[in-house]
C-alpha cells in the first residue's frame, strides 16, 4: 500500500467493508422473531386441544367412571377403561412432543429445523396407524350391516334399522337415542338398503382418514427433507382439499358426539376438525414459499 492512503481513509474501507457483515447478522434474528400466521397459530392451538381432549379421556375414566367418553360398548369395567387411556396415549405423547417442537421452532427460527420438523412430524404417523387400526372396527360394522335380514330376530334387532342403532352404541353413541327411535320403524328393502348404505359410508370415511393421514406424513416427510437440504421438486401437491372436507365432517361428529353426551369425544373431534383445516392452509403456505426456489 502506497504512502498517499491515510489512516481516515483506511477506516471509511473498514467501515464500508463492516456494514453488510452487520446487516447478515441482524436477519436470523429477524426471522425467528418473526409473527406466525393464522393456520400456524390454529395448528398449535388444535394439537394443544388435541392433548387436552386425552388428558380429559384419563380424568373420565378414572374419576367419572367414563362418562363423556366414547368408549367402546364392552368397556365397563375399570381395568377396561384404563387400557382405553393407555392405548389412546399412543396419541397423547407425540402431541406433547409436537407442542414443544412447535414452539421450538417458532422461537429458534432455524436453529436445529429438520430435527424439529421432524418431531413436529411424528404426530400425523400417529394419527395414520389409527386409521389404520380403525378399519377394524369399521370393517366388523360393515359386515354387520350387508348381514342385515339374517340377523334381523336375534337378541334385540327387530329389523334392519336396529343393527345401525346397535352399531351406533357399540362405538360410544348410544346417548344420540338412535336405538329408541328404530326399533319400532317399519323393515322392509329400504331399511336394508340403508343399513348396508351405513355400514359402506363408515368405511369409506375410515379409507378416506387414511388417505388423509397418508398424504399429511407424506408431505411431512418432503418438508424435512428439504429442511435437510433437498430440493423441493414443483410437482409437489400439498393435501389441501380432502383435508378441509375431512375438518367438516369432524365438525358434525363433534356436534352428534355433543347430543350424545360424550363431551370428550367432542373436544378431540373439534380439535382433530382444527387440525386437519389448518394444516390445509399451513401446507399450502410452505408450498407457495418453497415452490419459488423450487426445480421442475
Amino acid at each position: 500500500m502506497n504512502c498517499q492512503n491515510c489512516e481516515q481513509e483506511l477506516a471509511n474501507v473498514q467501515e464500508v467493508t463492516e456494514a453488510p457483515q452487520a446487516e447478515t447478522e441482524v436477519k436470523p434474528a429477524a426471522c425467528a422473531s418473526a409473527k406466525p400466521s393464522i393456520p400456524y397459530i390454529v395448528a398449535f392451538a388444535s394439537v394443544c386441544l388435541l392433548a387436552f381432549g386425552y388428558v380429559l379421556m384419563w380424568v373420565s375414566n378414572l374419576f367419572l367412571r367414563g362418562a363423556g367418553v366414547a368408549n367402546a360398548g364392552f368397556i365397563t369395567s375399570t381395568f377396561g377403561r384404563i387400557a382405553a387411556c393407555l392405548v389412546h396415549s399412543a396419541i397423547l405423547a407425540p402431541a406433547i412432543v409436537a407442542i414443544i417442537y412447535a414452539y421450538k421452532l417458532y422461537r429458534d427460527g432455524k436453529t436445529e429445523l429438520s430435527i424439529r420438523a421432524s418431531k413436529v412430524a411424528i404426530l400425523p404417523k400417529i394419527l395414520y396407524f389409527f386409521a389404520v387400526f380403525s378399519c377394524i372396527d369399521t370393517g366388523i360394522s360393515m359386515f354387520l350391516c350387508i348381514l342385515g335380514n339374517s340377523i334381523v330376530g336375534i337378541g334385540d334387532i327387530a329389523n334392519n334399522y336396529d343393527i345401525i342403532a346397535e352399531v351406533v352404541d357399540f362405538w360410544g353413541y348410544a346417548g344420540i337415542g338412535i336405538a329408541d327411535k328404530v326399533h319400532t320403524m317399519q323393515d322392509g328393502v329400504g331399511a336394508v338398503i340403508v343399513a348396508v348404505l351405513f355400514g359402506f359410508i363408515s368405511f369409506a370415511f375410515t379409507i378416506g382418514n387414511i388417505i388423509v393421514y397418508n398424504n399429511m406424513k407424506n408431505y411431512y416427510d418432503t418438508l424435512v427433507a428439504t429442511s435437510e437440504g433437498s430440493q423441493y421438486d414443483k410437482g409437489n401437491k400439498p393435501p389441501y382439499l380432502l383435508p378441509l372436507i375431512f375438518a367438516g365432517i369432524n365438525v358434525v361428529l363433534a356436534i352428534l358426539a355433543l347430543i350424545s353426551g360424550v363431551w370428550v369425544e367432542a373436544v378431540i373431534k373439534l380439535a382433530i376438525a382444527g387440525y386437519l383445516a389448518s394444516h390445509a392452509f399451513v401446507f399450502k403456505e410452505l408450498h407457495t414459499e418453497l415452490h419459488k426456489t423450487s426445480i421442475d
